[in-house]
């Protein structure tokens, strides 16, 4: 068993917890950037897109610590699902702030993350726990989301 990544899993989640906790309910609106590519990433919904990403990202970072608790009450099939969790997360997190500002990198990152949130929803869907199945269900609404939008990049002439 890995502890120190079971630890730096589990701090990761830790962490993302007090972010949201700490984060303002009401943000103050950001001033507008003069930037086209900022601009025309804004105008085809990047923050819709990026917002499916990030609660996939804060999913994953809270089942991480669900399953942090349940692998110290013993159950060690959770380590695995803990450790597919995180990186997932951490994989969510990049995306959706690539993806937010319109990165030329957002396309390749997309890719990946589809492929994390399947690898992630594929261990999830193995436990009966109600918080996995939420897990791997919101997984799999973002692996779709990601390849629609990664798709869309494609498709779309340079």
């Amino acid at each position: 068993m890995n502890f120190p990544r079971l630890l730096g899993s589990a701090g990761l989640a830790v962490l993302s917890l007090f972010a949201l906790a700490l984060s303002p309910q009401d943000p103050k609106p950001v001033p507008q950037h003069q930037h086209k590519a900022h601009d025309a990433a804004m105008a085809k919904g990047a923050s819709a897109d990026a917002k499916i990403i990030a609660d996939c990202m804060v999913c994953c970072s809270s089942c991480a610590g669900h399953c942090a608790m349940l692998a110290g009450e013993g159950k060690k099939e959770h380590v695995t699902t803990l450790m597919l969790q995180s990186d997932c997360a951490t994989i969510c997190a990049a995306t959706a702030t690539l993806v937010a500002c319109g990165s030329s990198l957002a396309g390749p990152q997309l890719e990946a993350c589809a492929k994390a949130c399947d690898a992630c929803a594929a261990e999830c869907e193995k436990s009966s726990d109600a918080m996995m199945k939420e897990c791997a269900e919101t997984c799999r609404k973002c692996a779709t989301h990601c390849r629609n939008i990664s798709g869309q990049r494609n498709a779309t002439p340079k």
